[in-house]
């Protein structure tokens, strides 16, 4: 993981200004994406932010609209073992919905108003006294995210840039742990941060 950081972090060094093209109409934008990955509420609140990784498409409808289709996964550990005992969470986010880009001759700014699906795993496993229990659970989760960034050109058709994600999703996840017995998810927050390359073509 340290020596992909490493590549990504000097490849935005190495930036030169080559005229090139934000994602146009009939193009196809192709984005291997990674960074860190937290969520909030109850389960999110349990678990750590964690490395994510995944990838985004794109397909311009015209010069400055377009649709993107974002994809991330990620596995998120307990924040405190003591009080819930081994935890970890697996989640898979998809989301899709339109894109506005803006043309400028080196950089690219976007927006994207996503609509999501997430599949979550729960695994869960503490000790009371000599009895040891667990819990596993899947589900998933509906809802929506906003989706934005900045690209600078690297070279003609190639692009290095930052990305956020900020979702919000009601799951159908119940839950086990050491410190509870029955407990139901509902809605939760979702935050990505990323390092995207991305191909136009």
């Amino acid at each position: 993981m340290r020596l992909r950081l490493i590549v990504c972090l000097t490849a935005l060094l190495v930036v030169f200004a080559a005229p090139a093209w934000a994602l146009h109409e009939g193009e196809f934008a192709l984005a291997p994406q990674a960074g860190m990955v937290t969520t909030s509420g109850v389960p999110g609140g349990l678990f750590a932010a964690d490395f994510g990784y995944g990838a985004g498409f794109g397909y311009g409808i015209t010069d400055i609209f377009g649709v993107e289709l974002d994809l991330l996964y990620s596995e998120h550990e307990e924040l405190d073992e003591d009080e819930t005992g081994e935890l970890k969470l697996t989640h898979f986010f998809g989301g899709i919905g339109p894109r506005v880009n803006w043309n400028t001759q080196y950089v690219v700014p976007y927006l994207a108003l996503l609509g999501a699906v997430s599949f979550l795993r729960y695994q869960a496993d503490w000790e009371i006294g000599k009895n040891s229990f667990d819990d596993q659970q899947d589900a998933h989760a509906f809802g929506g995210a906003l989706a934005g960034g900045l690209d600078v050109y690297v070279a003609d058709g190639f692009t290095v840039g930052l990305a956020g994600r900020a979702g919000f999703l009601g799951s159908n996840l119940t839950y086990k742990h050491r410190d509870t017995d029955d407990g139901d998810a509902g809605a939760f927050g979702y935050f990505a941060g990323l390092l995207r390359l991305t191909l136009l073509f």
